[in-house]
């Protein structure tokens, strides 16, 4: 399973059954959210932002009901335009996400621009 982009908007990307090849099974998505567990450092939920952000809530909600606030706190979502390579990492290996969003916390990760956004050179930081 993987994202791809195309005409900048990110497509996922899985096997059906009896056959080799990637083929898309999900819409095109301008932004995509992740779910993050920042204690364990582990993906939980990943794709269309609304449905990430109603996992989030029932879950959430789920977990505060059953006493376990500090495992709800623990769950964060991060909606954006991530360099695809980064959200595949995550999706690939569910412990890199942890990695993801300390990195993301940090100003390591920026956002990629909307498709046809013009992009500000000047702004962007040098090595």
């Amino acid at each position: 399973m993987e994202y791809r982009l195309n005409c900048g908007q990110y497509v996922l990307h899985a096997k059906r059954p009896f056959s080799a090849d990637l083929e898309p099974v999900g819409p095109p998505l301008d932004q995509i959210s992740i779910a993050i567990d920042t204690a364990e450092g582990t993906l939980q939920k990943h794709g269309q932002p609304d449905r990430v952000a109603a996992w989030y809530a029932n879950t959430s909600k789920k977990l505060r009901d059953a006493g376990c606030g500090e495992w709800a706190d623990n769950l964060v979502v991060v909606t954006g335009r991530f360099p695809v390579e980064e959200v595949n990492k995550c999706v690939g290996a569910m412990s890199y996400a942890g990695i993801f969003y300390k990195r993301l916390v940090a100003g390591e990760i920026e956002e990629m621009p909307f498709a046809g956004e013009q992009v500000d050179d000047a702004a962007r930081p040098t090595c």
